[in-house]
């Protein structure tokens, strides 16, 4: 039998390691032959003149040049898989309006800061994503308490919404036979990481606090004496440091999306003791006392008090790591995900209403 042919509107994909972390060419085990184009790296559209005006039109808009330049691939596409959301809403558009031919290829997006952004839209924007997602056959995201915006505030039928659980690369996040150096580890790029609260539970205790993050991510912050900032760090050195660390901390606002979520799960696939913010967001993720330690947000001193608790208790670091890796083998990996996707873009009803 032919594999199902499907275009990826790849966005910041090509060329980086993001490729590699987010594993979507395991979509091939499912019987998808995955396809993309270059073309949008060629010229015309790398001349400087037409890259000038794109580039200003897609600021104003929303990216177009992936769906335009891969047009004729994606027209001989059974299915478009868009990951994430700003990739998808050009063609989205396109298939509102009952374009032809590009109404025909079955259409999924895949959506990580929607849900976030969607109830703070004017009134002409929210009108705009309202009518624009009429065009999307699913919706994938991430947690699903996303579930009540995209149905409430964007107007997208609920046969239409999948939460599928996020999954990392366990394969490449493995248990590591390395020293355990006694620090705790923080690494966060978003701007859901809550920072000053991390910084004032470890203010004034023996704790070892090494942070991976942007140097501007904390910025004016008071970084208390036994934080060490690191800055950002390559992908093996970040695994590296993960492995070395006694625990690992993954302090967030609540926000709409799960932030912290790759963090904390890759930190889960090695096998690391996780302590980490309880929010709505991450709740059908984790089990407190469990596969991870949950703390309340914005709440330092629990925060402390479990940090301390963690650091202090081999015993309990042992069996939670366990756990940890068990949940992440079962449930949170990057085979399970695009097994679910795939079934999805073949037309097949897999979505999650809980795990």
């Amino acid at each position: 039998m032919s594999q199902m042919k499907v275009f990826l509107l790849k966005s910041w994909f090509a060329g980086r390691d993001r490729e590699q972390r987010y594993r979507i060419e395991l979509l091939a085990d499912s019987g998808i032959d995955l396809r993309w184009t270059d073309a949008a790296d060629r010229r015309p559209w790398t001349l400087t003149p037409v890259r000038a005006v794109t580039r200003r039109l897609e600021r104003l808009g929303a990216p177009f040049v992936q769906t335009l330049a891969g047009a004729p691939r994606l027209l001989r596409s059974d299915a478009v898989v868009a990951v994430f959301e700003s990739q998808g809403n050009f063609l989205a558009a396109l298939r509102s309006l009952r374009l032809w031919p590009f109404t025909r290829p079955r259409f999924v997006v895949v959506a990580c800061w929607l849900a976030m952004d969607a109830p703070k839209f004017s009134p002409g924007r929210l009108r705009a994503y309202r009518w624009i997602y009429r065009g999307v056959d699913r919706l994938v995201y991430f947690s699903p308490n996303q579930t009540e915006v995209y149905r409430d505030v964007l107007g997208i039928p609920e046969e239409r919404l999948t939460f599928v659980p996020f999954g990392i690369d366990h394969e490449y996040f493995t248990p590591q036979d390395v020293e355990d150096e006694g620090y705790v580890l923080a690494v966060g790029r978003d701007k859901g990481r809550d920072w000053t609260t991390l910084f004032d539970a470890v203010r004034g205790t023996d704790l070892d606090l090494r942070v991976v993050c942007r140097p501007e991510d904390v910025a004016g912050l008071d970084v208390p004496p036994n934080a060490t900032v690191l800055g950002v760090v390559d992908r093996s050195a970040y695994r590296d440091l993960t492995a070395r660390a006694r625990a690992v901390v993954v302090a967030t606002r609540p926000l709409a999306y799960p932030t912290g979520q790759s963090v904390t799960l890759e930190s889960m696939a090695m096998a690391k003791c996780c302590v980490v913010t309880d929010t709505p967001a991450m709740a059908p993720y984790l089990d407190d006392g469990v596969d991870a330690v949950l703390v309340p947000p914005h709440d330092p001193e629990r925060l402390r008090a479990a940090l301390e608790q963690v650091v202090a208790d081999p015993d309990l670091r042992k069996r939670v790591g366990v756990a940890a890796r068990e949940a992440i083998d079962q449930r949170f990996n990057a085979a399970a995900m695009w097994r679910t996707v795939a079934g999805l873009l073949q037309g097949h009803d897999t979505g999650h209403d809980a795990l």
